[in-house]
């Protein structure tokens, strides 16, 4: 999946503040929460030929929080990694070495502490399927709220 497609998908599924108010949300948080499904461009056409540095230097992407998964504004990196986002308090980031996409520890980036996909296009397959399915059981179903 490229970045444009992961945007695009979003789009299909993004709940309205009216479902979050049926599922149970205060006014302000329904708006709130409804903004994260927005993934505005950023006026740039940057291919860099990995779909999530894509996906980084041509939206804004800030404000996502897929599960416990957020992307930094910019990435960072050191001689083996890109640093791109991260999973609660551990970095997410492609490995220079073989383009895997991996969760490091956070005292200890030399630790891989999971291999989350097997590179970027993957990772954002994967990352969709999460969030469609957090998104119906979460907030389109009220009755199945968890």
């Amino acid at each position: 999946m490229t970045a444009s497609e992961f945007v695009e998908s979003v789009s299909t599924f993004a709940p309205s503040p009216d479902n979050f108010l049926l599922a149970g949300f205060s006014e302000d948080m329904a708006e709130e929460l409804a903004k994260e499904y927005i993934i505005d461009s950023l006026g740039v056409s940057k291919i860099t030929g990995n779909e999530i540095l894509d996906l980084i230097a041509n939206y804004d992407i800030e404000c996502i929080e897929i599960g416990s998964v957020t992307f930094n504004k910019k990435v960072k990196e050191t001689n083996e990694l890109i640093i791109f986002g991260k999973l609660e308090a551990d970095p997410l980031a492609i490995s220079k070495k073989n383009g895997e996409i991996i969760m490091v520890d956070h005292e200890d980036l030399s630790h891989i502490m999971f291999v989350c996909a097997a590179d970027a296009s993957h990772f954002l397959d994967a990352l969709l399927i999460a969030w469609q399915t957090i998104t119906f059981f979460c907030y389109r179903n009220p009755k199945l709220r968890i």
